[in-house]
């Protein structure tokens, strides 16, 4: 008899552990698979510098275009580069179209090619994300603003654009604007001056621009020329002295 018994008490110590066995082994499983699926879902941000989609696989809806540039139109008082601000707030910031770098890419292409530098700047992001309709989407996302208020006011303004309270108001936008600029400008230069060459070039297109009546396609072209030169600068240095080693 305690032998039957003793030998009833290890068969239940074994199923116990068996069965803990079992359990450790549907958890391990879980955890893995769990793992797993985390490992598979993709982060939208990541996926997006890392394989930089665009078009219809980029996640842009039409109206986020249109309404991103809509804001910018409508917020914005002058030209192209008073938009820059807005441009960089809601493109680079807020939505991540395209960075820094691209921007002030895009700024200077804008300013080489015909029409208007924002409405040149919008069409480009939106076809960068959706091709032509968002190209259409972003144009007259930026385009519709001014449109609307230049209908409204015209003839309003042109009645009071004279009083002391408007002209004041104007003053103090147009000093808000240039305010917004050189904040906007000051972090542009520290993305775009990596090193003293790009330092140089900078330093002299403004000088041109500034003291000289050169046009600023030419100062842009000029700019692009001057760094493809300077970046031949290390190559030649290379080839000189694999040159030099193999001489010796």
């Amino acid at each position: 008899m305690p032998g039957k018994e003793m030998n009833i008490k290890s068969r239940k110590k074994t199923s116990r552990l068996n069965g803990l066995r079992e359990r450790a082994g549907g958890l391990n499983k879980r955890a893995d698979s769990s793992i797993k699926s985390v490992k598979k879902k993709p982060d939208a941000g990541r996926d997006r510098q890392v394989t930089g989609k665009t078009g219809k696989d980029s996640g842009t809806q039409l109206w986020q275009l249109f309404a991103a540039f809509f804001r910018i139109g409508i917020l914005t008082f002058g030209g192209g580069y008073a938009m820059l601000p807005m441009f960089r707030r809601e493109c680079v910031e807020r939505y991540g179209w395209v960075t820094d770098e691209e921007m002030l890419d895009l700024y200077a292409i804008s300013q080489c090619t015909p029409g208007i530098i924002a409405v040149n700047a919008a069409t480009y992001i939106g076809y960068k994300e959706r091709k032509v309709r968002g190209s259409v989407a972003s144009t007259a996302g930026v385009v519709t603003p001014s449109l609307i208020i230049i209908c409204l006011v015209a003839s309003i303004l042109k009645k009071f654009i004279s009083h002391p309270v408007v002209a004041h108001a104007f003053a103090g936008i147009r000093i808000a604007v240039c305010a917004l600029l050189i904040t906007t400008v000051i972090t542009l230069v520290q993305k775009g001056v990596k090193d003293i060459p790009t330092a140089l070039i900078g330093l002299a297109a403004l000088a041109v621009a500034l003291y000289t009546p050169v046009p600023l396609v030419v100062i842009v072209i000029l700019a692009g020329l001057a760094g493809y030169l300077i970046s031949l600068i290390p190559k030649a240095e290379q080839d000189l002295s694999n040159k030099k080693g193999g001489r010796s």
